[in-house]
């Protein structure tokens, strides 16, 4: 599982982006990685704390910004950077967020299966 696309430190966010988006996106960019790692006691305290920030940035966003970033996660979801084991996760952080991503997936697999490079198979 690879994970999610950030930018680089020098790229500049798009214009839209807010500051409370960049750091909701940075919050369940991290959780969305380290959710496919060891499920040990250790790492369940550590993806709580993640949950955790990701509630918190999720909080002070914007209706704007909170669709943005459930079309960034239905995103994320279709390309399979993220399983089903991060869409629990996601859930227990915001179920009206989690239900927002399921209404947005068949459109976040059309985008992809678009935007693929010739000869690709979209997922």
């Amino acid at each position: 599982m690879s994970a999610p696309v950030a930018l680089a430190a020098e790229a500049r966010p798009p214009a839209w982006a807010s500051l409370p988006l960049r750091l909701a996106q940075r919050a369940f960019a991290a959780l969305i990685e380290d959710v496919a790692n060891d499920a040990s006691r250790h790492a369940e305290i550590h993806l709580a704390r993640l949950r955790s920030q990701a509630r918190r940035t999720l909080s002070v966003l914007s209706a704007d910004d909170q669709q943005h970033i459930a079309r960034w996660l239905a995103l994320q979801f279709a390309s399979r950077k993220a399983g089903e084991q991060t869409r629990q996760w996601v859930a227990r952080v915001d179920a009206t967020l989690a239900a927002g991503i399921d209404s947005l997936q068949a459109t976040a697999n059309e985008t992809l299966s678009t935007h693929a490079p010739h000869g690709a198979v979209a997922a």
